[in-house]
């Protein structure tokens, strides 16, 4: 899986994300994607996730470096730190971009089916938590 964008920032709006606790539940969920057509997921994991996730913005240049002072005062700044823990603990984060309301309850189900836990929608100054 190719790294498409960065993650947490004004571009990487309309996402979903979503916690696994196992590498055979990530390729499980990402196999079940594909399948119902979602092709885009993105899998972040140990220190590679990590700094793909960019937690205070040091390697993805000035932009993502301000957008996480920005975030900083907002409740935004919770999420990005409970995904950056939860690779931190090995656990796996995955992404989906462009995801409409219209297929919020289909992934949903998805992650559910494989485990999934903290699966929140990203969309425009707006979070939808799905699975705590």
């Amino acid at each position: 899986m190719e790294h498409q964008h960065m993650h947490f920032t004004f571009a990487a709006r309309n996402t979903l994300y979503g916690v696994l606790d196992t590498p055979d539940a990530a390729d499980g969920l990402h196999h079940e994607l594909c399948e119902l057509g979602f092709e885009r997921a993105e899998i972040l994991y140990g220190k590679a996730g990590l700094r793909e996730l960019d937690e205070y913005g040091r390697y993805h240049g000035l932009l993502c470096r301000m957008t996480r002072v920005i975030q900083h005062l907002t409740r935004e700044r919770e999420f990005i730190s409970q995904y950056a823990a939860q690779l931190h603990t090995g656990h796996l984060v995955m992404s989906i971009r462009n995801t409409g309301r219209e297929h919020r309850a289909q992934l949903k189900d998805a992650f559910d089916r494989h485990g999934a836990h903290a699966v929140h929608h990203y969309g425009l100054l707006m979070v939808d938590i799905l699975t705590p």
